[in-house]
Order: structure tokens, then sequence, then C-alpha cells
């Protein structure tokens, strides 16, 4: 079993209902330097054929997220997160 999918079963709460995770994040925390706590404990799955929408106020840390996924943040920690690939 690869890594990514020994991740994705490790964490029952997030198993699909239907379709595929094809991105993943698992209780992801980002701090800045100054100490700002910009995320903390983010889990979410972005399914393959849906649209998906991230919504909140202005500094909730949507951004920041999308940023980690994308790997243009360093220094985050948590679980697993990235692009899940079909074995």
């Amino acid at each position: 079993m690869s890594q990514i999918n020994a991740a994705i079963a490790a964490e029952p709460q997030l198993q699909p209902k239907g379709g595929v995770p094809i991105v993943k994040a698992i209780e992801v925390e980002k701090r800045y330097p100054d100490g700002t706590l910009a995320l903390q404990g983010v889990s979410i799955n972005f399914m393959a054929g849906e649209l998906t929408s991230l919504l909140g106020p202005s500094g909730c840390g949507k951004t920041t997220l999308l940023k980690i996924i994308a790997g243009l943040r360093l220094g985050v920690s948590g679980g697993f997160i990235g692009v899940v690939l079909a074995e």
C-alpha cells in the first residue's frame, strides 16, 4: 500500500461517501514566524468530479490552505497534505 493510501486508510472519518478524493489535507497546521496561527487542525477532501468552494471571512486561512496544497507554503505541520494519485 502506498504512503498516500495508508494515510487515507488511517483516517476513517475522511473516507469518501462516494467518488475518489483527488486532494486531501489531514489535520493541517500553519504558524507563521511571528507566532500567528493561520490554520489549526484543518482536514478536507476535494473529490473527483465535484466542484468545491472554500468560504469564510477575510483572514481565516482559505488562501493559506490552498497555497499549502499547491506546495507554495513551507513550514506546515500535520498529517497528510497533497494530491492523491491512483495506483
